[in-house]
């Protein structure tokens, strides 16, 4: 073989070498993206298998809180994508109203020995329970009730608007004696209706307010005459939450005691409370279920306005007020915070038939009269996929 064969020989060889390497290569760089393509046609072709199916919930929202929101801007503050990563691949159960069938409060007995273990003896009662299917006491102007038929146990003034309510309180502190929460776990307790192992699953969120004019403003735990107390039970350590988010399952108003009459209150101070108890139950074997990412709910629920309002209050420098939806309309809603809660309908829990997961957003609103307040709305927390009727 001549030279020239030869070199002729070796160039084409490198040539070839040269392309069995670019084509190895090649191969190893696309081998992923191939992977990755049919993996992708295979997921497209086998449908997901969802095993469960819930009703969507059906928030009974407050008719007083049903505004007109056509024209409102809604405003999201801060990065939804970055405060998605802390939920990211989280999932929660659902659960089922698991009602107590050992509690016989409604049996007249009990339902005395309540009363009086809360400060009312038997000879003031003014229903026995047999026409109103409620028990009924009165004492200096208070009026404590027991419903038989949902269990709730309810103490309030008889004249319930805030002169009468004002008449029993006086300036004082909660430092010389004990905290609003210190109070409500002892009426907790020693109405039977928590162990103490529950109480500490509680949480208790105080507002403390004091009485300027004929207003209540927003003070701290020193000056402050009353506070009003809400009073969270908790799932998966989530807050378990209401229609309404300022009126909880339990919530007290937790007052001073005026001197001249203290011995008449058994030093409790509760001017107002609202009780019931549900148990619940894990549903569906445990199944842990998928959330909707928060981008998505806030561009197709909160963007859609696609929510329920829970709780709104105009003015911040007092306890606040619902403004009137019929000539009162909302401007703008900034969203500011966002947390996962349970709701659960108290006051209709035949509504829904699981307590399920959701979003509650936190903001401040304005009026189109340049008013000011805080707001709160509610989302369902779940991927859609779970639903039998998308919503």
């Amino acid at each position: 073989m001549k030279l020239y064969d030869v070199a002729d020989f070796i160039k084409k060889l490198i040539n070839v070498v040269i392309v069995i390497v670019f084509l190895v290569a090649g191969a190893i760089y696309a081998t992923p993206f191939v992977t990755r393509i049919i993996n992708q046609a295979q997921k497209s072709t086998v449908k997901e298998e969802i095993p469960y199916k819930l009703d969507p919930i059906n928030f009974t929202q407050d008719n007083t809180l049903k505004y007109d929101l056509l024209d409102t801007r809604i405003l999201y503050i801060g990065n939804a994508q970055t405060q998605w990563e802390n939920l990211e691949n989280k999932t929660l159960k659902v659960y089922e109203y698991n009602f107590s069938t050992l509690e016989d409060i409604d049996y007249l007995p009990k339902a005395k020995k309540i009363a009086f273990e809360n400060g009312y003896d038997d000879l003031n009662i003014i229903d026995n329970g047999e026409i109103s299917n409620k028990f009924i006491w009165g004492k200096n102007g208070l009026q404590f009730e027991i419903n038989k038929v949902n269990k709730k146990m309810t103490q309030f003034p008889q004249n319930s608007n805030l002169a009468a309510l004002k008449a029993y309180l006086t300036s004082g502190n909660f430092i010389t004696t004990d905290t609003p929460e210190g109070f409500a776990k002892k009426f907790l307790e020693i109405s039977g209706r928590f162990t103490k192992e529950e109480l500490d699953t509680l949480t208790f969120e105080p507002t403390f307010l004091r009485f300027e004019s004929n207003y209540l403003i927003e003070g701290n735990n020193i000056s402050s005459e009353l506070a009003y107390l809400k009073v969270f039970r908790n799932l998966e350590n989530f807050k378990v939450v209401s229609k309404r988010y300022d009126f909880p399952q339990i919530y007290f108003y937790v007052a001073s005691l005026r001197p001249e009459i203290e011995n008449s209150f058994k030093n409790y101070r509760y001017p107002f409370f609202k009780l019931n108890k549900t148990d619940y139950k894990t549903s569906f074997d445990s199944y842990q279920f998928e959330l909707n990412p928060l981008p998505n709910v806030l561009e197709n629920q909160l963007k859609t306005k696609n929510f329920v309002i829970s709780e709104i209050k105009i003015n911040n420098s007092n306890f606040g007020y619902i403004p009137n939806k019929e000539t009162s309309k909302i401007k703008t809603i900034s969203i500011e915070s966002f947390e996962l809660s349970y709701y659960d309908n108290f006051d209709e829990t035949s509504i829904n038939n699981y307590v399920q997961p959701i979003y509650v957003f936190k903001g401040s609103v304005e009026l189109e009269t340049g008013e000011k307040g805080r707001i709160t709305l509610y989302t369902p927390a779940l991927n859609p996929k779970y639903y039998s009727v998308a919503k």
